[in-house]
């Protein structure tokens, strides 16, 4: 895919993008989601007589440059990507609301298929999906062409409502089904208990005192650590051997609450894996992230002889990718054949 290809497409809608935010005053995820939805249903949204006649007119000419709908569905996710992480960025988002780089699900992809490759018969949940990317682009890495039919059922949960909307969008650029949640992850989940969880874990403190009581993780005064607390929800509602591969901070295995934290966790389930992350993924090195890999204890699962530990050189180079998939299959042959 070339760039002038993704260009021809990105630079109307994302001056479609930038019109639409002026005159509806609104932000730019807000204007972005707008735009997409505009796309996708080949009609120019009007209420309350906004956008401007003048407006619609000029977004039905940027519309009609870009062709959106009748690109090919690799160019079209392009250009979604492109455009929902300037939103994101012009917008001055949190990094808990930001997008999990894609490299990310190549890592994901290669652990998921190797630990777990019975997951196109499985529900598979993220409780803080966010914009879609993290589940949509590993589900993506775990296609297989020729089996195509077969899709695991995918569900999402997340507390941000705008968010929301850009992972439903997401979700239908790609043409993938999924079942999104508008609540606190931490709270109740609907349904079945998934027999995989993807996640990249929220970062911080858990404002919500009197919910953290319920979960033994929580502290004893003032907030409670989110990120401490979803591992224990996810283990909680997962199903006997299910899987969880989480992106998490790399602070949870050495922070002061490390050790109570991994005792716990070793109670519940089998720890196989922890992988470093680059460094060179994240703007700022405080917030450096791990790959966790857990299995909820039950009867078919067992403890690796020894945990998975690996550091990722730089996921721009092939070769990365590459030495840590050596890595991972001598690991599997050595310790869970």
């Amino acid at each position: 895919m070339k760039q002038e290809q993704i260009q021809l497409v990105f630079e109307p809608i994302n001056e479609a993008i930038s019109i639409l935010q002026k005159d509806l005053k609104s932000t730019n995820v807000e204007a972005f989601v707008e735009t997409f939805d505009n796309l996708i249903n080949q009609t120019v949204k009007v209420e309350n007589d906004a956008p401007s006649k003048e407006v619609v007119a000029k977004l039905t000419e940027l519309y009609g440059q870009a062709d959106f709908s009748n690109q090919k569905s690799e160019l079209k996710e392009t250009v979604f990507s492109l455009a929902m992480m300037k939103a994101i960025k012009e917008d001055g988002l949190h990094y808990n609301q930001q997008s999990t780089p894609k490299a990310v699900s190549i890592v994901l992809g290669l652990l998921i298929q190797k630990l777990n490759p019975d997951f196109a018969d499985q529900i598979i949940e993220d409780p803080a999906i966010g914009t879609g990317q993290l589940l949509f682009n590993t589900i993506e890495e775990l296609t297989n062409p020729k089996n195509a039919a077969k899709k695991p059922t995918l569900i999402g949960i997340d507390n941000d409502e705008s968010l929301l909307d850009v992972a439903d969008l997401n979700a239908k650029v790609r043409n993938v089904e999924v079942e999104l949640y508008h609540q606190d992850g931490l709270e109740d989940w609907v349904g079945q208990k998934p027999q995989m969880v993807i996640s990249d874990l929220p970062v911080g403190y858990y404002p919500n005192d009197e919910n953290a009581k319920q979960f033994e993780l929580h502290e004893a005064v003032g907030h409670s650590l989110a990120h401490e607390l979803f591992v224990q929800q996810i283990v909680q509602n997962l199903d006997d051997d299910g899987f969880a591969f989480l992106v998490v901070p790399a602070v949870l295995l050495n922070s002061e609450n490390a050790t109570t934290f991994v005792k716990w966790l070793t109670k519940k389930t089998y720890l196989q894996a922890i992988i470093d992350l680059p460094g060179d993924l994240f703007v700022d090195q405080q917030m450096q992230k791990n790959i966790l890999v857990l299995q909820k204890h039950g009867s078919k699962g067992r403890q690796a002889n020894e945990i998975l530990l690996a550091k990722l050189g730089s996921l721009h180079e092939k070769k990365s990718l590459i030495e840590f998939n050596v890595k991972l299959n001598e690991w599997y042959k050595n310790n869970l054949i």
